[in-house]
């Protein structure tokens, strides 16, 4: 003799249902915020290897020229560290070809930012060859510099110059020499 089951005895409520849907979707934020946060540091940690890939390449020209590589002619000398026909932080800078064939035996390829487009960390790292601050400014320094971002907290252990956080990114003004 088969024993007969009677299955819509015993079930969930609607609101034991509702308490583990609530209970999911909140472990499920939770989940998403810290890995996004992660990427985020990820993002971080890959720019700050290739600003000091840049930096390397930078002193090595300049150690085997003796000067550092022309940047823009433009009244402030900041140029991005790309080709002529791209542009950076927030289009207010030009490429220049001349600077990235200079670099070509120092460094493969330049780095991008992957910030997104609306940010001033758009796209590129930028340099300067001869840069000089009115009196006063946080850098009145003349001399050959670059600016490039972190979207999580900038420190001085990370940025030895300027930190400027001015949008979602602080933007580092690093000094590399006369």
């Amino acid at each position: 003799m088969m024993k007969k089951i009677n299955l819509g005895a015993r079930g969930f409520t609607l609101i034991e249902l509702l308490v583990v849907i609530s209970i999911i979707g909140m472990l499920s934020s939770i989940i998403l915020a810290s890995l996004n946060s992660s990427r985020a540091k990820a993002r971080d940690a890959k720019r700050i290897v290739e600003k000091r890939q840049v930096i390397i390449a930078l002193n090595q020209y300049y150690g085997n020229n003796g000067a550092w590589p022309p940047s823009a002619t433009t009244a402030e000398g900041w140029s991005c560290l790309a080709p002529t026909n791209e542009t950076c932080f927030g289009g207010g800078y030009s490429g220049l070809d001349s600077l990235v064939s200079d670099l070509s035996p120092y460094i493969s390829s330049l780095p991008k930012n992957n910030a997104p487009t609306g940010v001033l960390a758009e796209d590129r790292i930028l340099y300067t060859k001869n840069h000089s601050y009115t009196a006063g400014a946080v850098i009145p320094v003349i001399g050959a510099y670059i600016v490039w971002v972190q979207e999580a907290g900038m420190t001085s252990a990370k940025c030895t110059g300027y930190i400027d956080h001015s949008d979602a990114y602080y933007y580092c003004f690093e000094y590399l020499g006369l």
